[in-house]
């Protein structure tokens, strides 16, 4: 095992490592679409938020795009990340 000696590690930590971080199971079509499921429901629940925060912007603060060109200082909306559990 040149690659322990190479890492200053001892056979049995090197052996625990990969047993511990290979998968235990290989990646099913049903847990790819349970994963891209929950991707999309997380995207669709902030996209849900940020249409409720437009909603509550005042008219005046609501420009449509063709009143923005040629403005100096276009509104610009950042999505705000939040943490995912899991990842």
């Amino acid at each position: 095992m040149h690659i322990a000696a190479n890492l200053s590690i001892g056979k049995s930590t090197l052996i625990k490592w990969i047993v511990d971080y290979r998968p235990t199971e290989p990646a099913s079509p049903q847990a790819d679409l349970a994963c891209e499921n929950e991707r999309l429901r997380l995207e669709s629940r902030g996209l849900r938020e940020e249409g409720e925060i437009l909603k509550k912007l005042p008219s005046s603060s609501r420009t449509k795009s063709h009143e923005m060109e040629g403005t100096k200082n276009p509104l610009v909306l950042v999505p705000v990340m939040r943490p995912v559990r899991g990842w």
